[in-house]
């Protein structure tokens, strides 16, 4: 016992967690709220509060009793093996202070506990192996999309349907795109022919130049302000599609040095 939270050492016991939600929701596999239900937490509180009774066959009941419980431990809670190194510590504790003649059923809740304790290693164990394979597939759906591609498809405004993002998110970016594409347009005709734009009005010569290198001005700003909003939100994304796996390759290489570690001490047993 004990590699599980050498491993939470290593990487951080919330970060543990995260891996398992941050997998399954790239992944786009639903996560049942059970799975996060503190079963553990309270459990392990209770064992570490078992006291030894007045009479003895109470205390063996009461721990008869957690060790049948334990056998609800949720190994997808990385606090699972703390509950049985510390029913391990309990039972040691029972074999000195209950004595000879509660040695014979200590020693067999002892090694019903090992035994509960290796079942659920071996449960835990392809659980890892679970989240292996939901970071690989992950990985793979992942690695369909080029971000050099994705950069190409940027300045049109294309961005989203190249992640096959909502339908709402890619008519707005098309949206926005052909309108600063007119505000350009409209624009640059406006700096470039200022009078032809400007004989419908009263105004003529210098003024009517003014006039449209205002006009011509605005809707620079205005169409520069909308392509701005698209172009950062793609490379927002762009970035957040790269930083998603790097960390993939980070969880997968913990939780696959992980799993080498949980077999190698199974082979030392």
């Amino acid at each position: 016992m004990g590699i599980v939270n050498a491993f939470i050492n290593q990487i951080g016991r919330e970060a543990a967690r995260d891996v398992y939600r941050g997998t399954r929701s790239h992944a786009k596999i639903r996560v049942q709220e059970e799975t996060f239900i503190p079963f553990n937490d309270s459990f392990l509180a209770e064992i570490k509060n078992f006291q030894i009774a007045a009479i003895a066959s109470v205390t063996l009941n009461h721990l008869v009793n957690i060790v049948e419980r334990a056998e609800n431990t949720n190994v997808e809670n990385f606090e699972w093996e703390d509950i049985f190194i510390e029913l391990d510590n309990k039972i040691d504790f029972c074999k000195v202070e209950l004595g000879e003649n509660s040695k014979k059923k200590l020693d067999e809740l002892d090694e019903k506990n090992a035994k509960n304790h290796k079942i659920k290693n071996e449960e835990h164990k392809l659980y890892i192996e679970g989240l292996i394979k939901l970071i690989n597939d992950s990985n793979t759906q992942l690695n369909r999309k080029n971000s050099i591609s994705a950069l190409l498809f940027t300045p049109f405004g294309m961005n989203p349907l190249y992640y096959n993002q909502s339908s709402a998110r890619i008519v707005i970016f098309l949206f926005f795109t052909v309108i600063s594409f007119i505000c350009f347009y409209y624009g640059y005709k406006l700096k470039v022919y200022p009078l032809f734009y400007m004989k419908e009005s009263n105004v003529t010569g210098n003024a009517a130049i003014e006039g449209a290198s205002k006009i011509a001005n605005s809707l620079f700003i205005l169409g520069g302000l909308f392509y701005a909003l698209i172009l950062s939100s793609s490379f927002k994304k762009i970035s957040a599609e790269i930083n998603i796996k790097k960390m993939n390759l980070y969880n997968l290489e913990q939780f696959k040095r992980y799993l080498i570690a949980l077999n190698e001490e199974e082979n030392k047993k």
